[in-house]
């Protein structure tokens, strides 16, 4: 069964690297509070220097809640992933940003709480879930912000948290992987602009001379006394 899912996270990873996306690095098993520990060790110091059938008592029982707590967060390590999708790649100011996150248990232990904790630089986005499946099953949620912002942005990275009921332990995923948008300023829609009368383009003709000189002429008429040069006709 190992070989199998070893198979599987192999077959994962290079299909993950075929569309680009960098391949998740491995959880880390973090202990979350000193506290059992150190009761376990004053128990102990209990025992050596006055034996009782109560320390002994507490110290296996506090001993096998450490053990299972640990055992059930290393599974969930090695078998609980993440995954994030974005929807839309065409995004103006004022447009809603949406992306999909799911969350995968393979293993056959349950979640009681999986967090999920984006640190994306899009101003009011804020795309944090918590999620809880049972053994083999997936969750997955639609998170949406509103881009208040032109500008370019970064998505991610991200993490996945998650750990025992007891809260002993705290397994910590970081996923990397990073994308860059690119919200665009909204256009304006400008007011009809109406040219003065008289000044609007058209096929309309008028028969007053025109205060510029143009290239074209029509006729050719006789020199009058205070006609500029350069509107002489010298072939003619």
């Amino acid at each position: 069964m190992a070989y199998l899912q070893d198979l599987v996270k192999r077959w994962q990873d290079r299909l993950a690297a075929r569309r680009g996306v960098r391949p998740a690095a491995a959880g880390t098993v973090q202990l979350n509070s000193r506290l059992p520990v150190v009761l376990l060790a004053t128990l102990v110091v209990f025992q050596v220097f006055s034996p009782s059938r109560i320390w002994m008592a507490l110290i296996l029982a506090l001993g096998v809640m450490l053990l299972l707590a640990y055992v059930w967060t290393r599974a969930l390590r090695d078998n609980l992933v993440a995954r994030r999708e974005q929807r839309g790649t065409w995004i103006l100011v004022g447009d809603v940003l949406a992306e999909k996150f799911t969350v995968e248990n393979r293993s056959a232990w349950p979640v009681l709480w999986a967090e999920v904790r984006d640190y994306s630089e899009l101003p009011g986005y804020r795309p944090g879930w918590v999620a809880s499946l049972s053994e083999r099953t997936s969750q997955s949620v639609t998170r949406e912000g509103q881009c208040q912002r032109r500008g370019v942005f970064t998505l991610g990275p991200w993490e996945l948290r998650t750990g025992d009921p007891m809260g002993f332990f705290i397994m910590v995923r970081r996923y990397e992987d990073t994308r860059s948008i690119l919200v665009y300023p909204r256009a304006m829609q400008l007011p009809d602009l109406r040219l003065p009368r008289g000044s609007a383009p058209g096929p309309a003709r008028t028969t007053r001379r025109t205060a510029q000189f143009t290239t074209q002429a029509a006729s050719v008429r006789s020199y009058v006394a205070g006609d500029e040069m350069r509107r002489i006709h010298w072939r003619s």
